[in-house]
């Protein structure tokens, strides 16, 4: 049998009241009430000092030094977190000053009749001892006359002030000025540190309506912690998308607060409590900005006049972050998980990934194993001002309200990717490069849009059509081997050309290039010396598709280190160019797709060659794209598709490179491997995991 201690000796208006405890102890026949003074399984009090020195397994937490010094007093808040917590007094905090009462002509330059300041005594708490000021003669009137009357005090920490700055745009609740109250109850349980809170939050609104005649009237200018409403009250008003942007602000601040916690020990196993849990009160403010910004926190949060639903949340949530941890299962008790929102110490980072190529439950075993992400849903996107990491592919790039996504890391680069991403300007930039030329084949850009309108430049193209050779049209824009043919004269090309104008040529007229589908073609010549494959001993056609991981500098490049193979169903033939089974080359026509010996039955000392001429492309290649990111997106990559084809003199040569690269191939090991690639030496280096989860795939790409 457990014992737990209910100590309630003061006004049971200042505390959680005893039979909201009792009423959940006795759902479990294991433990029973003692006013033992000696030891008890399970203790909570406030204020009730007869009870400090109990030897308790789990006791609340007394040590009020400590937390002076760190976290509770209105001036050593904003020094400690303006030392130790830079992001919290940087982004959530006000402007903020102690008073130095032997020398108050100093803050007299920080005055005008615009700005308003409220003086808080450090020691007080609610509304006691707050004044607001816009004038430093009334200020400094009020800073003589109570240092004066005060001057008696022998404790020189009830003479202390703060002067922070009065938020005039706030976020108002029924035209009231109002603050959030937030319980944070933190456990240091068997050394493990645990932090939680309750929803909704609460607010508490000023007594009266904001009114520019009263501009010094606590009643309206400041709140009342006497006046209590629901947060879901203030959703109804400003909408469930707002909302959830203040709460995700003060789970933030509030994670970090955690951090600070365990860093410094602020909560420890004090005296005679071998566990221990303390309940703080935050309070915090929002600009109608929907900036969050931090006010107090309490250790002696007031737990007056708060209703029924709120003392169940509370003591729900204390019991199964002490007493749930801790003991086996026959003395846990059975409470409420809905009433629960457990705070981390580190940062969640959000993921919204929407792919045709990468299964769902894939992706979310991934993030899943590394500990620190929320995978964001359709139904939670309003509630988002940004998304750490988003990932679209297939149609989903086409989707307005993905694309758009503000987002700290998206699989997409800016337009300047279309350097190499388009055939004509790849094979353009890369003829600048002397180095690159052994990887060209000739090539020639055609406008279908200057046939339309002067016949003559057929004549152009037909003069580009050499004696004994071959070649393959292809448009620029185009994806998947559509729309793309081989000619060895320029009749049978002639003739598709007016196909293909006859066609496109009405949206020609669109201003866009990459909505003017099928004007801009390249015209290439055709490799009639391929290297061949040999499956069942017969000899294919092939290429190669390499995957290129694209990031802006100066972040690391990468490839995959092996590449895959893309096989004709018909074995070669030189000749019967417009048969597309010999000629066209896929990857659902190989059952085995690495570019390896294993696979291919090519000798290993020519893989070896082929791949240190590949290695040395790619170190051309990112000489020609200086892609950046999207205004919308603070980083970004891209993953893209490289295209090879091999003569059979070993020389390699580039056919093209595609960013929107499908993946509709069942090939699930390689889909897998690329995209631990993406996260392993991407997303990580981004947002660091909290469980390192590091994996084979990093190891099969090759910095560039």
């Amino acid at each position: 049998m457990k014992e737990y201690i209910i100590a309630i000796n003061r006004d049971p208006k200042e505390t959680i009241p005893r039979e909201y405890f009792d009423n959940l102890f006795k759902t479990n026949k294991n433990w029973k009430n003692t006013t033992n003074t000696v030891h008890g399984d399970f203790f909570f009090t406030i204020n009730d000092k007869n009870y400090y020195d109990t030897l308790n397994e789990i006791g609340i937490y007394f040590n009020e030094k400590i937390h002076k010094n760190y976290l509770t007093n209105k001036s050593n808040i904003f020094h400690f977190f303006k030392k130790e917590a830079t992001d919290i007094y940087e982004k959530y905090m006000v402007y903020h000053t102690d008073i130095d009462t032997n020398n108050i002509d100093k803050y007299k330059d920080l005055f005008d009749e615009k700005k308003r300041y409220i003086l808080r005594p450090t020691w007080e708490f609610a509304r006691r001892g707050i004044k607001i000021f816009n004038n430093f003669d009334k200020f400094k009137d009020y800073m003589t006359y109570i240092t004066k009357k005060n001057s008696h005090r022998q404790n020189i920490e009830l003479n202390k002030y703060v002067l922070s700055e009065f938020i005039e745009n706030q976020l108002l609740f029924k035209n009231r000025y109002f603050n959030f109250r937030v319980f944070f109850i933190v456990s240091l349980i068997n050394g493990i540190y645990r932090a939680y809170t309750i929803q909704p939050f609460i607010i508490h609104p000023a007594e009266k309506e904001i009114s520019n005649s009263n501009s010094y009237d606590l009643e309206s200018n400041i709140s009342s912690s006497e006046l209590t409403n629901d947060m879901t009250e203030l959703e109804e008003e400003i909408g469930k998308q707002k909302t959830m942007i203040l709460i995700n602000q003060m789970k933030d601040i509030m994670g970090q607060i955690l951090n600070l916690i365990k860093k410094h020990k602020i909560l420890k196993n004090y005296e005679n409590n071998k566990n221990t849990y303390e309940i703080f009160g935050i309070d915090f403010i929002s600009d109608s900005d929907l900036k969050i910004k931090l006010i107090e926190f309490n250790h002696k949060p007031g737990l007056n006049e708060y209703t029924d639903d709120t003392y169940k949340k509370l003591v729900h949530t204390i019991i199964d972050s002490t007493i749930n941890k801790l003991y086996e299962k026959k003395y846990r008790i059975k409470i409420n998980k809905k009433y629960i929102d457990r705070i981390h110490s580190y940062k969640k980072f959000t993921y919204l990934i929407k792919s045709e190529y990468f299964p769902e439950k894939f992706i979310d075993k991934i993030f899943k194993k590394r500990g620190n992400w929320h995978k964001v849903t359709d139904d939670e996107l309003q509630n988002y001002d940004e998304i750490d990491f988003v990932y679209i592919d297939g149609l989903n790039y086409l989707k307005k309200e993905y694309f758009s996504l503000k987002s700290n890391l998206k699989n997409t680069v800016d337009d300047d990717k279309r350097s190499i991403g388009f055939k004509n300007n790849l094979m353009k930039n890369l003829e600048k490069i002397p180095e690159a030329s052994k990887f060209l084949m000739k090539q020639y850009e055609i406008d279908l849009l200057n046939v339309n309108n002067d016949k003559e430049y057929l004549q152009y193209i037909n003069s580009l059509f050499e004696k004994n050779k071959i070649y393959i049209f292809k448009p620029v824009t185009g994806m998947g081997g559509s729309d793309i043919k081989v000619f060895e004269n320029f009749n049978n090309c002639e003739k598709y050309i007016n196909e293909i104008i006859e066609k496109y040529s009405k949206m020609w007229k669109n201003k866009e290039p990459m909505k003017q589908k099928n004007r801009f073609w390249v015209l290439q010549e055709y490799i009639q010396n391929p290297l061949l494959i040999n499956k069942d001993n017969k000899k294919y056609k092939f290429h190669i598709r390499h995957f290129f991981i694209y990031q802006s500098d100066p972040h690391p490049k990468y490839y995959k280190k092996i590449g895959k193979v893309a096989l004709a169903e018909k074995p070669y033939i030189n000749g019967n160019w417009d048969d597309p089974k010999i000629h066209d080359t896929h990857f659902h026509n190989f059952d085995k797709y690495l570019f390896t010996t294993e696979d291919t039955n090519i000798p290993p000392d020519q893989i070896e060659l082929i791949n240190s001429q590949i290695d040395e492309f790619y170190k051309i290649l990112i000489k020609i794209i200086d892609a950046k990111c999207y205004p919308e997106n603070k980083n970004c990559f891209e993953l893209a598709g490289v295209d090879f084809m091999i003569t059979d003199k070993l020389e390699l040569k580039i056919l093209e490179i595609n960013f929107g690269i499908g993946l509709s191939d069942n090939l699930t090991q390689n889909k897998k491997e690329l995209f631990e690639g993406i996260i392993d030496l991407i997303v990580d280096d981004y947002f660091p995991p909290l469980r390192k989860h590091k994996n084979k795939s990093s190891e099969l790409f090759i910095m560039i």
